[in-house]
């Protein structure tokens, strides 16, 4: 009996061993895989914002990644984008390379930002033409990763796309919604006075109004999502935003 015991004993080590090892060699396998698809989708949402639609190398090539510091709007190439997109999980948890945000300004509920944060631009006849800017911040259920798509001629809305959010399916995660999308476009993103100014209204909205120029229709039932976008999308359009390298790239636009 304690012979059969100790066989069954080995035998289920020897499975759990098996087992272990076909794990982690999938984990292996597919690693890089994982790591291409990520790149992959990440490619698609920041041309999507853009205008642009489907996977495209060739349509990626035209973007130019640069580094921003955010306090003074300076950039700089980044000749390394996949690199920046490795450490950034750990970069926005480091007290030194980032800031703490205080209370009362920290409307998009992140509580330290990073001093710097990469972008992509659209140049076009050597002219910077779209700016597409990482934003988050909390929604009801989640941190939501965006893209928006900045006309740097007009300070217009060209497209947003959300990369990554956790909200309610049929609600919040209407967010996720192209037609909705949509609607941001041509949408002014500051005011007469250069600070940031957008709406999402539930009721109709007369288009001659000088609200028009800054409304999107709210999304049925969600609310506190709606709140989250509009807050993160005025913090990161702040000063302490991209608001400094958004006017540097104004100036070359024109």
């Amino acid at each position: 009996m304690q012979a059969e015991q100790r066989r069954a004993f080995l035998v289920g080590i020897a499975v759990a061993l098996v087992c272990s090892i076909l794990v982690s060699l999938s984990v292996v396998i597919l690693r890089p895989i994982q790591a291409v698809s990520r790149e992959r989708s990440r490619i698609e949402t920041i041309i999507a914002a853009a205008g642009f639609t489907g996977y495209s190398d060739d349509i990626f090539e035209q973007f130019v990644p640069l580094i921003v510091n955010l306090e003074t709007g300076e950039y700089r190439k980044e000749s390394d984008p996949e690199r920046w997109y490795a450490e950034f999980p750990e970069m926005i948890r480091d007290p030194e390379r980032c800031t703490i945000i205080p209370k009362g300004y920290d409307i998009a509920a992140i509580k330290m930002m990073p001093k710097e944060m990469m972008v992509y631009v659209l140049y076009n006849n050597d002219k910077p033409s779209i700016a597409i800017l990482p934003m988050y911040g909390s929604g009801l259920w989640s941190v939501m990763h965006s893209y928006l798509a900045v006309d740097l001629a007009s300070f217009t809305v060209a497209g947003i796309r959300f990369s990554e959010h956790g909200e309610t399916p049929g609600l919040g995660g209407e967010i996720d919604n192209i037609r909705w999308q949509t609607n941001w476009q041509g949408k002014k993103i500051y005011d007469y006075q250069d600070k940031p100014r957008f709406f999402f209204s539930k009721s109709p909205i007369r288009p001659d109004s000088e609200d028009a120029q800054h409304t999107v229709d709210a999304i049925s039932g969600a609310t506190l999502t709606t709140d989250g976008v509009k807050n993160t999308l005025y913090f990161w359009l702040s000063d302490m935003g991209y608001r400094n390298f958004l006017t540097k790239m104004n100036e070359e636009a024109q």
